[in-house]
C-alpha cells in the first residue's frame, strides 16, 4: 500500500514539474532576474511567424538594465524559440509526459496527459531527435553565442538540427533582433498562450487564443467553430464560405490587427457597429477578458 502511494505521489511531483516547464521557460527566468538585480529592469525583443493550420513560430530574448543611470546597457541576455498552435487546444503527440520509478528503481513511463501544443512537449521526433529537446539546444546555442545582430545561415554552421529549418530560424531571429527592447508590461491578462472561447450557440462558438509575452502579444487567433466542428477559417481557405461568412472572416482580420497594433481591446468608434451586432458582441465579450484592468 505504501508502495502504491509512493508511486502515486511520485507521478502528481513529476506532472507538477513538467507541468512547470513554460513557467521556467519563460516568467521564473524573468524573476529571478529580477531579484538578482534589485535595480534592474527585465528588457525583452519579440518576433513572430505565421505556421500552417494555427502554429505560430517565435523567437524572444531578454535581459536586464541597471536603472541606476540613464543609459541602457543590457546584460544577462537570454533567448529563446518555441511555437504555439492557437488553434487547436490538443493536437495528438504534445504531451506532459507522466513516469514512475519502477520497482528495479528505474524511472518508467506511464503516460501522458494532454495539454496546449508547444514544441516545448511536443514528442515528435526525427532521426531519433524530439523536438521538444531540439529546441532547448537552440535556446543554448543562441544563448551562447551572444550575436545581437543579424545572422546569416552560416552563423548556424555549428547548430545540427534534425526537426528545424535554419532558414526559418534565421528569417525569425533576424525580425527578433531588429525589434526595439521593451520593458512595459503588457496589459493582456494572459501569457503564452490561452484558448478561450464561448457557449455553442445558434450552432456556433467563437474560439480565440493569443500569444502574449511579459511585454505583450505577439498573436491573437479568432475563429468560428460550427456545430459539426467545421472551423469558418477552414471554410474561407477552402473556397467553401458563403458571402456572409467571409465577410465575417473578414472583420475577424481587422479587429485581430487592431488589437495587435494597438496593444489593447479597448477598441475606437469604428468598431461600434460591430459591437452592437448580436454575433460580434459574443466577440467582444470575450475579448474583454484579455484586459487585466490594472496596467495602463
Amino acid at each position: 500500500m505504501k508502495k502504491k502511494i509512493f508511486i502515486a505521489v511520485l507521478v502528481i511531483i513529476v506532472l507538477g514539474v513538467f507541468c512547470s516547464i513554460f513557467y521556467f521557460k519563460f516568467i521564473h527566468k524573468d524573476n529571478k532576474k529580477i531579484n538578482n538585480h534589485s535595480n534592474y529592469l527585465v528588457y525583452e525583443k519579440k518576433a513572430s511567424i505565421q505556421g500552417e493550420d494555427g502554429w505560430y513560430y517565435f523567437f524572444y530574448l531578454n535581459g536586464v538594465d541597471d536603472t541606476s543611470d540613464k543609459l541602457l546597457n543590457i546584460t544577462d541576455i537570454e533567448y529563446f524559440f518555441d511555437a504555439i498552435n492557437l488553434k487547436y487546444e490538443t493536437l495528438p503527440g504534445y504531451e506532459i509526459e507522466k513516469y514512475i520509478i519502477n520497482e528495479k528503481g528505474e524511472k518508467e513511463k506511464v503516460g501522458g496527459q494532454e495539454t496546449y501544443p508547444t514544441l516545448s512537449v511536443s514528442l515528435k521526433e526525427k532521426n531519433g531527435v524530439r523536438e521538444k529537446d531540439e529546441i532547448f539546444l537552440i535556446d543554448e546555442y543562441f544563448t551562447k553565442k551572444q550575436f545581437n545582430r543579424e545572422i546569416t545561415i552560416e552563423d548556424l554552421k555549428d547548430l545540427e538540427l534534425q526537426n528545424f529549418d535554419k532558414k526559418l530560424l534565421t528569417e525569425l531571429y533576424n525580425k527578433m533582433i531588429n525589434q526595439e527592447y521593451s520593458s512595459k508590461l503588457t496589459k493582456f491578462e494572459v501569457y503564452l498562450g490561452e484558448y478561450r472561447k464561448d457557449d455553442m450557440l445558434d450552432d456556433y462558438q467563437w474560439h480565440t487564443s493569443m500569444l502574449a509575452l511579459r511585454t505583450g502579444a505577439l498573436e491573437i487567433y479568432i475563429d468560428v467553430i460550427y456545430k459539426n466542428g467545421t472551423y469558418l477559417s477552414d471554410l474561407v481557405k477552402n473556397n467553401k464560405a458563403s458571402k456572409k461568412q467571409i465577410e465575417m472572416y473578414n472583420n475577424i482580420q481587422l479587429i485581430s490587427k487592431y488589437i495587435i497594433d494597438n496593444q489593447s481591446v479597448e477598441f475606437d468608434s469604428q468598431f461600434d457597429d460591430l459591437k452592437a451586432n448580436k454575433d460580434y458582441a459574443r466577440l467582444f465579450t470575450i475579448l474583454d477578458t484579455y484586459d487585466n484592468g490594472w496596467i495602463k
